[in-house]
């Protein structure tokens, strides 16, 4: 199955969420007592100290070949804000007989990544990659009808109903949906804060979405779990007996100062203050110390590469001057 229609779903998922949310001018809510509160809300859930997040999509569409096909699409995350953020997230897609997996972690500025049942590679987290909610959307411009007030996860919340005739009304440009035979949902705002605590929708048509598909989808969106105790914690090959050329991780020798920017399989990057030099010396001693013998040791630029083995390991060093004044150091198992 081509890429493309493979994850067609996770497209038509961003489609579908925001399509019932997006501003008009044709009119407001007025029902909705939170309107126009978007990042009151926002800042409302991050507030709590943690909660978790769970969107799940299923249905079945044609596929290339004209047959019918099932989909099944999980986004699963579990959220710390106190005492330090810290998030999980899995993401699963069953499309047909194909199956896509990942899972991360993010603790402060690092972020590990997992795909399917691969090894754990870990980087430096962008400021702004901490997965968006649904929370964020303007939910405020869709206009529905309010159900009433009720708890839904444990949270005290006004809940609204629509249909696919609320929808239009919202879209200018309603071709771009394709034939909606068929559409009703509701959502529910947490009375205090006003964040989305529960989202749903059944849709059913022909060349939704730009002619992406046809067929049925379910989508539903919770927020729950609030001020649970996740354990979220980092999954480093460090903490997991991952070795380069025979050592652990944590014997690895490091020069002061240096912090963990990187860890792949076989392989580990630091980040050090320091001269390339001094550095490649901590590392001629070090590794000597523990009864590694030196191989290749040359300088070109400002790089310097040393090379060390010890009985059938063998491990590759790599020196070259960072950002910010500081070096990055890359460690990895060369043994054939």
């Amino acid at each position: 199955m081509p890429v493309s229609r493979k994850f067609s779903v996770i497209f038509i998922f961003i489609l579908i969420m925001t399509v019932p949310f997006a501003f008009s001018d044709v009119k407001r809510a007025q029902a909705n007592p939170h309107s126009g509160n978007i990042w009151k809300a926002r800042k409302a859930l991050e507030a709590i100290d943690s909660y978790r997040i769970r969107s799940e999509i299923n249905g079945r569409q044609l596929n290339e070949q004209g047959g019918e096909e099932t989909y099944y699409f999980l986004l699963d995350q579990k959220i710390v804000n106190k005492p330090a953020r810290s998030v999980q997230t899995l993401f699963k897609l069953t499309q047909g007989k194909s199956k896509t997996s990942y899972e991360t972690i993010q603790i402060g500025d690092k972020v590990w990544f997992k795909m399917g049942e691969g090894e754990w590679m870990l980087s430096k987290a962008d400021k702004n990659s901490l997965p968006a909610s649904l929370d964020d959307l303007p939910w405020d411009a869709l206009v529905a009808r309010r159900k009433g007030e009720t708890q839904v996860n444990g949270i005290q919340c006004v809940c609204y109903a629509f249909n696919k005739d609320d929808i239009l009304r919202m879209i200018r440009d309603s071709k771009k949906l394709g034939m909606i035979q068929r559409a009703e949902g509701e959502f529910c705002l947490a009375r205090e804060g006003g964040f989305l605590v529960r989202y749903q929708l059944h849709l059913e048509g022909k060349n939704l979405i730009n002619a992406a598909m046809d067929g049925v989808m379910n989508i539903r969106y919770d927020v729950l779990d609030f001020h649970k105790k996740f354990d979220i914690h980092s999954p480093t090959p460090e903490n997991s007996g991952e070795i380069i050329g025979g050592m652990a991780l944590k014997n690895i020798p490091k020069p002061k100062g240096a912090k963990i920017s990187a860890t792949m399989p076989h392989m580990l990057i630091l980040s050090a203050p320091g001269k390339v030099t001094a550095v490649a010396n901590f590392y001629r001693d070090a590794m000597r110390v523990k009864g590694w013998s030196l191989g290749e040791d040359n300088a070109m630029g400002g790089l310097i590469t040393l090379s060390f083995r010890k009985k059938d390991n063998h491990v590759t060093v790599n020196i070259t001057p960072g950002e910010g004044g500081h070096l990055d150091i890359m460690i990895s198992d060369s043994s054939q």
